[in-house]
């Protein structure tokens, strides 16, 4: 049991997205949330449709892409607020209630059971992305995707320094 039990806090504390300042999530933007980094898997859609001509997407492939996004959305968002929801408890309980990690052992395994379903709707609706796109389309929004991240990042760092110098 003790290893099943820090088997699941290490898949916890893998899977949470800790940020510290500027960077932190609160509870009065949950779209920003994220249980899945962008750096890690991009957020396709967006790409794609700010892309479209570039990338070549036809008016049937825009159809079924909304067509995803209706069926992903409110599960995603639901699941998601949910897990959001439940860092934010264990972190009132752990932090000011003085509760041990015996404690809130139940309320860990529901974080990552909650947080493994964004993953697998996340990861679902990647494949069907990926099933709707060509092979070159696919590739090419992944390009896309992969160096706008690397310029988000040295963007980041860029402001990170500017903050320490002032």
């Amino acid at each position: 049991m003790k290893k099943i039990f820090a088997s699941t806090l290490l898949l916890f504390l893998m899977m949470t997205n800790l940020t510290y300042g500027n960077d932190r999530h609160t509870e009065d933007k949950p779209a920003d949330y994220s249980l899945v980094l962008v750096r890690n898997f991009p957020h396709l859609m967006p790409m794609i449709f700010n892309n479209a001509e570039k990338l070549k997407i036809s008016e049937a492939q825009k159809g079924v892409l909304m067509d995803i996004i209706a069926d992903v959305k409110e599960p995603f968002f639901s699941k998601a607020g949910e897990a959001m929801r439940l860092e934010k408890e264990l972190s009132v309980e752990i932090l000011r209630n003085g509760k041990t990690k015996d404690d809130v052992k139940e309320k860990i395994v529901r974080l990552i059971e909650t947080k493994s379903a964004v993953a697998y709707i996340y990861f679902d609706a990647m494949n069907r992305i990926k099933g709707i796109l060509t092979d070159e389309q696919y590739k090419d929004v992944l390009n896309m995707a992969f160096k706008n991240e690397i310029e988000d990042t040295k963007r980041r760092k860029n402001e990170k320094n500017d903050k320490q110098r002032d």
